[in-house]
């Protein structure tokens, strides 16, 4: 086995106490387990999160912020890619839509941290073409 993917993390759940600051701990949790795992198996291990609501409504690219329920993200990942196409937060913007696909490497522990464009074909949920890498220093 070369790859785990976990569509979503926060659909897992531990039996512990409720609240947020509690759910926070269970989800930090999770990633370092995922990160012990990834290890044991030597393999990669990618988990998906969510956005917090608000950042939808920012009219911004996302941010290691606003990944919901954990601070762990940051902390524990040794990568974190936060994919964004600005057509789908400026909606009734008077300029066309941006065609592209980012794909920001706001963590890299090994490397530089980047803006990865690359052209989207949402009728087939694919990428391809033209890719740009904007390095932003180390990550």
């Amino acid at each position: 086995m070369s790859l785990i993917v976990i569509d979503y993390l926060g659909l897992i759940s531990q039996e512990t106490g409720q609240g947020r600051e509690q759910r926070n701990e269970q989800v930090s949790a999770l990633i370092r387990e995922c990160k012990i795992l990834a290890g044991q198996l030597d393999c990669a291990v990618i988990a998906v999160a969510q956005l917090n609501r608000g950042a939808a409504t920012a009219n911004r690219p996302p941010q290691m912020s606003d990944l919901k329920e954990s601070g762990g993200y940051e902390e524990h990942s040794n990568v974190v890619l936060l994919l964004h196409r600005a057509e789908a937060i400026e909606v009734g913007s008077a300029e066309p839509p941006d065609p592209d696909l980012h794909a920001f490497l706001a963590k890299n522990r090994n490397g530089p941290v980047a803006d990865i464009k690359r052209a989207w074909h949402g009728r087939y949920m694919t990428t391809s073409g033209r890719q740009e890498w904007q390095g932003n220093g180390s990550g």
